[in-house]
C-alpha cells in the first residue's frame, strides 16, 4: 500500500469510498513525505478510491477538480459527509485550485464520527472499549491539527 506519495488533498472521503478488507499481512507499507514507514495491520486493510475530486501536486503540476459551481454537491442533508462539502468550500473560499490540507483532516474527523456510531463484534470487549476511547479522543482533538501529515507525526494515536 502506498500513501500520501504526492500530497493529495481528498475532497470525497466518504464512507463509500473506503474499502475495508482483512489480511493476512502482518504489516502495511506507505510512503509519506519522501520517507518510508511500516505499521501493523492487525488483520485489517484499507484502499482508497475514487480521488475524483481530489487535488494533486506531482512534479510540479497541478491537478484538480474546480467543484466551485456544484452547487448541488453543497446542498445535501442528512449525513455529516455533506456538512464536510460545506466545510471545505468555507475554509478554501470556493477556491479548489490551491492546497488546503486541513480537508484531509476534516474527511478524517468525519470517517471518526462512522466508526463511533458502528456496531463491532469483538473477541473482547475491554478491546474494543479501549479502542473506542482512544478513537473518541481523536474524534475530540483531530480538528485542531493542519493537515493529514500532522496528524500522523504528531497524534497520539499513531505514536
Amino acid at each position: 500500500c502506498v500513501l500520501v506519495t504526492c500530497s493529495p488533498v481528498l475532497r470525497d472521503l466518504h464512507w463509500g469510498n473506503v474499502l475495508v478488507q482483512s489480511t493476512k499481512e502482518k504489516e502495511g507499507s506507505f510512503l509519506l513525505n519522501g520517507t518510508n514507514h511500516s505499521l501493523e495491520t492487525r488483520g485489517v486493510s484499507v484502499r482508497i478510491i475514487d480521488y475524483s475530486l481530489s487535488r494533486l501536486e506531482i512534479d510540479g503540476l497541478t491537478v484538480s477538480c474546480d467543484i466551485s459551481e456544484d452547487e448541488e454537491l453543497f446542498q445535501g442533508h442528512g449525513d455529516y459527509q455533506f456538512d464536510i462539502y460545506r466545510l471545505m468550500r468555507q475554509e478554501n473560499s470556493n477556491t479548489w485550485g490551491d492546497y488546503h490540507p486541513h480537508s484531509n483532516v476534516l474527511w478524517l474527523h468525519y470517517l471518526c464520527s462512522k466508526l463511533l456510531t458502528m456496531t463491532y463484534k469483538g473477541r473482547g470487549v475491554r478491546g474494543v472499549k479501549q479502542a473506542r476511547l482512544e478513537l473518541q479522543r481523536f474524534h475530540d482533538n483531530v480538528l485542531a491539527f493542519r493537515s493529514a501529515s500532522d496528524i500522523l507525526y504528531n497524534c497520539g494515536l499513531f505514536q
